[in-house]
């Protein structure tokens, strides 16, 4: 998680308003992950695509099935949230995306 905590930094994510209260040195995992801005910096820094197909995944939208179509960081906010309604992990879903 460091990793992804850093990238979200890298691509202008400010980390102020995650921290457990009380305890400033410790990152709340919890709440970076339910803050936009810490995607949307994500994404930046990654350079995920401005449009991905959220049926069907495709960046090249002229192979498209003409599904909803959503910015990188929200396609995988939203990959995100699928991932942990079924009952997986934080740590998990971030092992591949970077």
């Amino acid at each position: 998680m460091k990793d992804i905590i850093q990238k979200a930094i890298e691509g202008g994510w400010n980390d102020e308003e995650c921290y457990t209260l009380g305890d400033w040195r410790k990152l709340n995992i919890d709440r970076a992950c339910l803050d936009p801005l810490f995607w949307k910096a994500l994404g930046k820094k990654q350079e995920w695509p401005d449009k991905i197909c959220m049926n069907c995944g495709a960046v090249n939208l002229s192979i498209c099935c003409d599904g909803t179509k959503l910015s990188g960081w929200q396609y995988q906010w939203h990959r995100f949230i699928d991932h942990l309604s079924n009952g997986k992990d934080v740590e998990s879903f971030f092992i591949n995306l970077i």
